[in-house]
């Protein structure tokens, strides 16, 4: 929103500076406009805005920010190249497995990695908050999706020390939709 009212403001000043420059506008007419503005406090406060909102629109082109998509983890480094994985190919193994743990509704992960050491290996901290069906025992679910988990990734990444934290965050009756069989 801030970008486009900058943008429809640096359009009308174009605009203004276009008639002033190719001789649209009469001379006398924008001067005494000019004459008029120039002593005016809020054309002042008008100005500093403006310049503010383009310096923190400036910053913003350049700073960085990392989202789910393009963060990843290097897995191996060997003279011919490095393998990287992102993030959310990771999470989608972590969701597809632990929603084939019986007892668990939902699942929703969070995927970090982690560098104990300087030159060690990178490692994942995930997070996982589940939903529980009523009835199933929460210790044993919760163990099953943490192991279940980390022996996948063990498989597929080949990475033995990740740390995997388990939040129950519902209890809930409620059913999953059900897929439409393919006949």
């Amino acid at each position: 929103m801030l970008l486009a009212l900058y943008a429809l403001a640096t359009m009308a000043l174009t605009v203004a500076l276009a008639g002033i420059l190719v001789p649209i506008l009469p001379e006398r007419e924008w001067l005494n406009e000019v004459r008029y503005v120039t002593g005016r406090p809020e054309v002042l406060a008008g100005i500093v805005v403006y310049f503010l909102v383009g310096v923190h629109l400036f910053l913003c082109a350049f700073a960085t920010k990392k989202t789910k998509n393009s963060a990843e983890v290097c897995l191996l480094t060997k003279a011919s190249g490095k393998v990287h994985v992102s993030l959310a190919a990771i999470q989608s193994v972590v969701l597809r497995v632990a929603r084939g743990v019986p007892g668990v509704c939902d699942v929703a992960a969070k995927i970090s990695p982690l560098r104990q050491a300087k030159d060690a290996e990178e490692t994942l901290l995930i997070r996982l908050k589940l939903t529980l069906r009523p009835g199933v025992s929460v210790r044993e679910t919760a163990d099953a999706v943490s192991e279940l988990v980390r022996r996948e990734l063990a498989h597929v990444l080949d990475m033995d020390d990740v740390r995997v934290e388990v939040e129950v965050a519902e209890i809930s009756n409620e059913r999953l939709p059900q897929r439409p069989r393919v006949s």
